[in-house]
């Protein structure tokens, strides 16, 4: 906004901020003179009732103590739900003998039901 109201570019902008630093403190300055400003603005619709608003700052700030958003979801129970666990081990050695899986033929995790099994 400041690039376009001068008429410079982003970069420009950024160059000038690096190089006067009792710049770059004006616009720190200015940029906290606004947040103040918009929690002034919150502060107010929260005053008034605005559910939009309280919910906004509950979600933000009242995290510490539980309002977060969260998604909920309910099973129906018409479907069957079915899983399927996939393990992987990395090892840093991959000729070493598995001492914890004696048959080579079998990974772990292959005990594991699937729900997917047929007799």
């Amino acid at each position: 906004m400041i690039a376009t109201r001068l008429g410079v570019t982003r970069s420009a902008i950024t160059h000038y901020l690096e190089r006067y630093p009792a710049l770059k403190k004006n616009v720190t300055e200015a940029e906290e003179a606004i947040l103040d400003l918009a929690e002034n603005k919150l502060q107010t619709k929260i005053d008034s009732g605005d559910m939009k608003a309280i919910k906004f700052f509950l979600e933000t700030k009242g995290k510490r103590r539980g309002y977060v958003p969260r998604t909920e979801q309910e099973h129906t129970g018409i479907e069957p739900i079915q899983f399927n666990v996939v393990t992987q081990s990395i090892k840093e050695d991959t000729n070493a003998a598995d001492t914890d899986n004696p048959d080579p033929e079998t990974k772990p995790g292959d005990d594991i039901p699937t729900g997917q099994e047929h007799d």
